[in-house]
């Protein structure tokens, strides 16, 4: 199996695929536990995303490499093909939840459903959008050395964003952080960033798949843009965690897992 991107199998060779993209700074190793909380009948899958885990860029297994937001989104596509996965479920968190939507808009046809955690759905303002670019260009120009990168993660898991985080998860999410390559993480948001890419809302609200929402309740920022999108995007389900702020997956791996089966199994 010839892929551009590392795909992560988490120990199952059948059932329905349900594909997981992760957050800045993550990798598909982020969702193990989650991953080993659903049912047989699930087969759950990660990919790295550029610049993460093992999908470095001075490493990728293809001749050319994405050149941008969308290209991610073709790659992971013919990735998928690739690996035999044709008709999926798909779940994206933060980051990875951008990148899923462009890879559902893509190819509709093959998404089961869309599952979208603490995610935005881009800029609807060019302006915003290239300023909001220019500053994730500058968000790690400050970093020259581990100690650098040490504080910055520190900074990282200080944002309101993480604000219900334990100091134990906050912990471990750092460890896990700490193992990518700054350099690798420039060229990641070159790609990946926010104001690199369109504004989805307008065609997920035309889409012909099931779409649902997860936030935390102590997320304010993308609680309210997921409550926005639930009233934009037709029969859209919206799904708050109380006591849970950004990184839900990771803070209530259970509660979470029980809700995708739930989505999973509606009617």
């Amino acid at each position: 199996m010839n892929t551009c991107l590392h795909i992560r199998f988490y120990g199952r060779d059948t059932g329905v695929p349900l594909v997981f993209l992760h957050g800045f700074m993550g990798s598909a190793a982020s969702f193990e536990t989650l991953a080993g909380l659903l049912p047989d009948a699930i087969r759950p899958v990660g990919i790295d995303l550029p610049g993460h885990g093992q999908s470095r860029f001075d490493r990728l297994a293809c001749s050319v490499a994405p050149g941008s937001f969308m290209d991610v989104a073709r790659t992971i596509s013919a990735d998928l093909e690739a690996a035999g996965i044709d008709r999926f479920y798909l779940y994206g968190y933060s980051m990875g939840g951008r990148v899923a939507q462009a890879v559902a808009l893509i190819a509709p046809e093959k998404i089961r459903c869309l599952m979208i955690e603490s995610a935005g759905f881009g800029i609807v303002c060019p302006k915003e959008r290239n300023e909001r670019y220019a500053a994730d260009r500058r968000l790690l120009a400050d970093i020259s050395g581990p100690a650098d990168f040490d504080a910055f993660l520190d900074r990282w898991h200080d944002l309101p964003l993480f604000r219900t985080l334990s100091p134990e998860l906050k912990a471990s999410l750092k460890a896990a952080k700490k193992n990518n390559a700054v350099s690798e993480l420039v060229c990641a948001l070159e790609l990946l960033s926010v104001g690199n890419q369109p504004f989805f809302l307008p065609e997920l609200a035309e889409a012909p798949f099931p779409v649902a929402l997860f936030c935390g309740a102590a997320d304010e920022k993308y609680r309210t843009i997921a409550e926005d999108a639930a009233k934009k995007i037709p029969g859209a389900r919206l799904f708050v965690f109380p006591d849970a702020s950004h990184d839900i997956h990771v803070q209530y791996p259970r509660a979470v897992a029980e809700t995708i089966i739930t989505v999973l199994t509606a009617p």
